[in-house]
């Protein structure tokens, strides 16, 4: 017996350009809140940006926080803010969205632990 099995969905091609990622991502610190920052994409036709969050040692997948169209976010979150105060911290991911919705397959990764 042949256990050999075949995919019958085929893959369609990307439509559009795939927009290069954000740079020089930034984070500041406080007690109350993570703000994180970065550099707009250098890719033309950029709508947005999609920012993940992953509390290191907490969650098993990075969690999607939205899309936005600035190049910053506050987060309140009250597991985010404990973690970032320790050493395993926080991670933020931040993907260009190009005008197709195509999303930049390189991000920003924002890692914040703060300890003090």
């Amino acid at each position: 017996m042949d256990d050999e099995r075949r995919c019958s969905t085929a893959l369609s091609p990307i439509r559009g350009s795939i927009p290069n990622g954000p740079t020089n991502g930034r984070y500041k610190y406080t007690a109350n809140e993570i703000d994180i920052g970065w550099d707009t994409s250098t890719s033309s036709g950029v709508v947005g940006y999609e920012v993940d969050r992953e509390v290191v040692g907490v969650e098993q997948f990075p969690v999607a926080l939205g899309k936005f169209e600035n190049t910053g976010i506050r987060d309140t979150n009250s597991v985010a803010l404990a973690h970032a105060g320790t050493a395993t911290g926080v991670l933020y991911y931040v993907y260009a969205i190009g005008s197709d919705g195509v999303e930049s397959p390189n991000d920003a990764v924002i890692y914040v632990s703060h300890i003090g």
